[in-house]
């Protein structure tokens, strides 16, 4: 028995965790694994699946994942029963992999009429407040590889489980976090909906828990410390074709996570326009190769746009000179200067090219400009007052979508006089920008 890198890709998709560790084989391997490692919540849905197990019969269960197990490895899922309990062990012939156990509850006439009361129970309920309501999980894709899965189970229940791995893997992606238990108890009192995490003293583990519906989802985290990220590239990376589709005009195209994110799109074949200032950085950054880029010259001074039809992606990463000079407070040039590249120029951005469906990303800045090294008070400010200014627009035009990802320090002027240790490399932060689209 293996899973598939056509499985794995399906459940990526599904869950949306595109964490390095199970996207990228470079990475995978810094930690001991074959391949690109599978996700926890991936085996616990694969042994339920395989043991035809349903919601309703279910009083608890506990997975303690062991060793990392790859895609395309194969291995066998042993089991052993003793009256309504079930215990479990993915192995192959020399390593145990995960282990745990199933506890069944007594069953009546239909199981089926169990399901059907949980599932009114949960039409009432909404979701924890912690849920956000971008993270939109698509089920299809995991009856595409589980079949029976959605129909033993609620959504409202796969959605949290599926959430575990979104929290661990993308939410505090840059905790560093592998999943080493998942444990789920029906307590079989109908409590609120809630929603718990805790860091452990050592700051080395962490969990997450969720109550819903009568039903306890806790799982738990723990810091891996060797993981390198200079491990990652665009090449040991077989996320391929995720981000295809795209007719997209990156500003700022020539800086350290604006190319990141062209030659990704430019491998999954999109078609990549890029502003540039520097002739000469250009030739650089993209090795005079333009094939599939077309480049356009454009600065904060320009008063015409690039004349593109079409465009279903902006990502808007040019920063203003201000960042070079690292003052411990704003002078009013400087904030005229942030407003007229990150509202005015925005503003115009969007209404030349919002006449059809829009996703604009942008960055202006990462979280690195908390760090007391800044102490830009007045920054902090103009931010908050473009980023309503954005929401407003998103607002009154069903066209356009916006994000703006808070993400770590990376390589880039922003950043320049932190330590380098603090830093991210711009092709690992470049995933966190990408949506979606294929």
């Amino acid at each position: 028995m293996r899973i598939s890198d056509y499985q794995h890709n399906q459940f990526i998709l599904c869950s949306l965790d595109d964490n390095n560790i199970h996207a990228d084989i470079a990475v995978a391997e810094s930690l001991g694994a074959n391949s690109r490692i599978i996700h926890g919540i991936h085996q616990v849905i694969l042994v339920i699946s395989r043991l035809s197990l349903n919601e309703s019969e279910l009083s608890e269960f506990k997975f303690n994942f062991i060793k990392p197990l790859s895609a395309n490895q194969d291995f066998k899922i042993s089991c052993s029963r003793v009256d309504d309990k079930i215990h479990f062990s993915i192995e192959d012939s020399i390593t145990q992999f995960t282990s745990g156990y199933f506890s069944l509850s007594e069953q009546s006439d239909s199981s089926d009429k169990k399901t059907e009361k949980t599932i009114e129970l949960m039409k009432n309920r909404s979701l924890p407040k912690d849920f956000s309501e971008s993270v939109k999980f698509d089920l299809k894709k995991l009856s595409s590889i589980y079949p029976r899965i959605t129909t033993s189970f609620t959504p409202e229940f796969l959605r949290r489980l599926l959430y575990v791995s979104f929290y661990f893997g993308v939410t505090i992606r840059s905790e560093n976090m592998v999943i080493i238990s998942v444990q789920f108890k029906a307590t079989h009192t109908l409590e609120e909906n809630n929603f718990e995490t805790e860091k452990k003293r050592s700051g080395q583990a962490q969990t997450l828990k969720m109550d819903f519906g009568g039903k306890r989802l806790l799982a738990t985290g723990r810091k891996f410390n060797y993981f390198n990220p200079r491990y990652s590239n665009l090449t040991s990376n077989t996320n391929l074709g995720r981000y295809g589709r795209q007719k997209a005009l990156i500003f700022g195209g020539t800086g350290s996570l604006g190319s990141a994110i062209s030659k990704i799109l430019i491998r999954d074949q999109s078609q990549v326009n890029v502003t540039y200032k520097s002739l000469k950085k250009l030739n650089s950054v993209f090795d005079n190769k333009f094939e599939n880029l077309i480049p356009w010259e454009y600065d904060l001074d320009s008063t015409n746009f690039p004349d593109i039809e079409g465009i279903t992606h902006i990502y808007y990463l040019i920063s203003p000179r201000i960042f070079l000079s690292n003052k411990s407070a704003f002078s009013r040039s400087a904030y005229d200067e942030f407003h007229r590249c990150y509202v005015i120029k925005i503003e115009e951005i969007i209404k030349k090219y919002s006449k059809g469906p829009l996703e604009f990303v942008f960055s202006p800045s990462t979280i690195a400009i908390n760090h007391p090294s800044f102490q830009l008070k007045e920054y902090i400010k103009a931010k908050q007052e473009m980023e309503k200014k954005l929401l407003e627009l998103s607002i009154h035009n069903s066209n356009l979508t916006i994000s703006f990802p808070r993400l770590e320090e990376f390589e880039s002027i922003q950043t320049i006089n932190l330590p380098r240790h603090l830093k991210k490399l711009p092709q690992e932060i470049a995933f966190r920008y990408l949506p979606f689209t294929s």
